[in-house]
């Protein structure tokens, strides 16, 4: 077999990373169903089949480009020195250096919630993740304020954390310069550690 110069190697891969990256703005703008190969084409600079020579189908694009952006490693201990503020503060700093990728995820995320989306396992992986994340980040925080939570209080906890990220996520969307993510999460962030101390007191 004939190796591949490393210059061919090093252009497929270009290709494909704007393949990628015009995925994320197109899927953004128009949703999984509403865009075409050839949307996305147009705005990678190539051609459909190109799309179709790296990636197979639409189908296949979209979950590689979801599996490229959110595709995590494997479980490992929480940093016992890591809080809630930190990980907001973490989410809207690359939120606010890539709307893109906030709108894609959001977009195909509200597609995804019925079942024959070609995004509904991951999305439901990506979420079960989020809350287990968000729930260790919330057990560590009570044993900073020494608050006896429960099981279920964890775990209430923890979802609406990520509701309240979701949310803010959504309305800086919508309106950009009227929401300060980092501030507004630092918000959600002071009620949970009140409810944390509240428990702590009883």
């Amino acid at each position: 077999m004939t190796p591949v110069a490393p210059r061919t190697v090093e252009q497929g891969e270009s290709t494909r990373r704007r393949i990628l990256d015009a995925a994320v703005i197109e899927f953004g703008r128009r949703g999984y169903r509403g865009c075409t190969l050839e949307e996305i084409a147009a705005l990678a600079g190539v051609k459909r089949s190109t799309i179709l020579h790296h990636f197979g189908s639409k189908e296949n694009l979209l979950t590689q480009t979801l599996a490229e952006l959110y595709l995590p490693g494997p479980d490992g201990p929480a940093d016992p020195t890591r809080t809630l503020a930190d990980a907001f503060d973490a989410i809207a700093e690359e939120s606010a250096r890539t709307p893109d990728r906030v709108r894609f995820f959001s977009v195909i995320g509200g597609e995804s919630l019925t079942e024959d989306h070609p995004a509904h396992a991951f999305f439901r992986l990506r979420y079960d993740r989020l809350r287990r994340e968000m729930r260790e980040l919330v057990e560590l925080e009570a044993g900073r304020t020494g608050a006896q939570l429960s099981g279920d209080d964890a775990r209430v906890l923890a979802n609406l954390a990520v509701a309240a990220m979701d949310g803010v996520q959504l309305q800086w969307l919508r309106n950009p310069g009227e929401v300060d993510m980092r501030a507004e999460m630092r918000v959600v962030t002071d009620l949970i550690r009140k409810r944390l101390r509240a428990a702590g007191s009883l």
